[in-house]
């Protein structure tokens, strides 16, 4: 009961910090939790490297440069471009946007741990201030307020250390992601910058750039979120010669510690097979998934469990430990359907109470996964932890509209609730309803479920989201 208590207390914190689902998607309601276009993700990764450096360990080619990336020179209205280079433990970056604004003033988010250095346009040096804010899944935020005086290209440059989850700056290993908030975000001016980042990279050529593409002639790793639709500019360079990669049924798995490879085969098949019953049983008529990157051993202490996420289908298990098999350990049986899952469950918006959505929808789709392919016991195991720390738990529905803690815990339990009376088949339903959603809102939710299954299960959930 020890290591389920612990499981618990661990998937408040892989849930939390999951926008998820997966799409694992940004975090300014939407697909933050990430829903992704199969059509990106049929082919192998464009993860390469330059030939003289290739690791002996990768059997992939190294497909050519594409001439049509942007350059900051290029850069249009609604993409940004980003210089960045690695001087640990520091990094130093230079982002290019054109706001979408002829003069005034305009804001974004950068980490409070970086220092900005300058901010100019054609014009010259343009003024700002800064001030502290505190937004969902990001640690200590710096919101910067710029004047402004054409529509010109703005160039903002800054350097310095990092701090947040998933974030690691060794020889070894570089990555930092959304959660460490390294590049410019959440711009006031209505854009979708987020989803035309480039980031040209120096001093990697004996690195590799997961989805990255190495560009030979300039002798940079060239990262692009375009098509992405969740997308996170999550730079994750691992050095060659000291990882590790695995490939079987197009789920892409690198990894740093060798003690893992044991188990790389089951992690691929797990995630191979709860993308079948999804697409297969549970949801038919909703295909998703293919092509999928699972890292893992990322913590800084091999064997540390740190949390997991999927974003753009990349999924992050971070510390997976010293074990030979998935049917050891009760986060995987859960911990990995629950991010496949978030492929579909997605598109509410993660910075509110609204996420209960799509923790609930990822959650009793990986118990139904679950019960399909470990039995009534391993489900139940599961979800009586859910039931003994609900009560420790806020409601789902906020006062103020805020994310609370542990938002997944109370939906999860509503919906156990609905699971006892009701049955497998109606959960099913409710699930398929709210992928189904063009706008996924609990009010929407709500309104389909009492047209499509009944008033009687849709007052159960009126009811249950403003529960203690």
């Amino acid at each position: 009961m020890k290591k389920l208590t612990a499981l618990l207390l661990v998937l408040a914190l892989i849930l939390t910090l999951s926008a998820c689902s997966d799409g694992e998607t940004q975090e300014t309601g939407g697909n933050n939790t990430g829903e992704i276009n199969p059509a990106d993700l049929n082919s192998p990764p464009e993860t390469n490297q330059p030939e003289s450096e290739k690791n002996d360990s990768q059997e992939t080619e190294t497909p050519p440069f594409s001439e049509n990336f942007e350059t900051p020179e290029t850069v249009q209205k609604n993409k940004m471009t980003i210089d960045l280079e690695f001087q640990d433990p520091e990094i130093v970056a230079t982002a290019v946007i054109i706001p979408e604004i002829a003069e005034g003033e305009f804001s974004f988010v950068i980490s409070n741990t970086l220092t900005i250095e300058e901010i100019s346009n054609s014009s010259g040096s343009l003024e700002w201030t800064k001030e502290r804010i505190e937004l969902p899944f990001r640690y200590d935020l710096q919101k910067v307020t710029v004047e402004t005086n054409s529509g010109d290209a703005i160039t903002i440059k800054y350097s310095g250390r990092l701090q947040g989850h998933f974030t690691f700056l060794t020889d070894k290993k570089k990555t930092m992601d959304f959660h460490a908030a390294w590049y410019p975000q959440e711009f006031s001016f209505p854009s979708n910058i987020d989803n035309e980042i480039i980031v040209k990279i120096s001093n990697l050529s004996d690195y590799t750039v997961v989805r990255g593409e190495y560009d030979e002639k300039n002798g940079q790793w060239i990262y692009s979120t375009k098509g992405f639709v969740d997308n996170d500019c999550n730079i994750i360079a691992l050095k060659n010669g000291e990882h590790f990669y695995f490939s079987e049924n197009g789920i892409n798995i690198y990894y740093c510690d060798d003690k893992e490879t044991k188990i790389t085969a089951s992690i691929a098949a797990c995630t191979t097979d709860a993308l079948k019953y999804y697409n297969e049983i549970l949801y038919p008529n909703h295909e998703r998934g293919g092509g999928i990157i699972t890292i893992f051993s990322h913590s800084a202490e091999p064997g540390s469990f740190g949390g997991a996420y999927n974003r753009a289908g990349v999924f992050i298990y971070d510390g997976i430990g010293d074990i030979n098999d998935i049917s050891e350990d009760e986060f995987l049986i859960d911990g990995i359907p629950h991010e496949v899952a978030h492929f579909w469950a997605s598109g509410a918006d993660t910075n509110s109470w609204e996420d209960w959505l799509n923790e609930t929808a990822a959650e009793w789709s990986a118990l139904l996964y679950v019960l399909h392919t470990y039995g009534q016991e391993t489900f139940d195991k599961i979800i009586s932890m859910y039931i003994e720390y609900s009560p420790n738990f806020p409601p789902i529905k906020t006062e103020d509209g805020s994310r609370p803690y542990g938002v997944h815990n109370k939906g999860t339990v509503l919906f156990y609730e609905i699971y006892k009376e009701h049955g497998e088949d109606t959960i099913a339903r409710l699930l398929n309803i709210f992928v189904s959603l063009d706008e996924k809102t609990t009010e929407n939710f709500i309104n389909e479920v009492s047209v499509k299954i009944g008033e009687d299960i849709a007052q159960i959930i009126r009811e249950g989201i403003e529960k203690e």
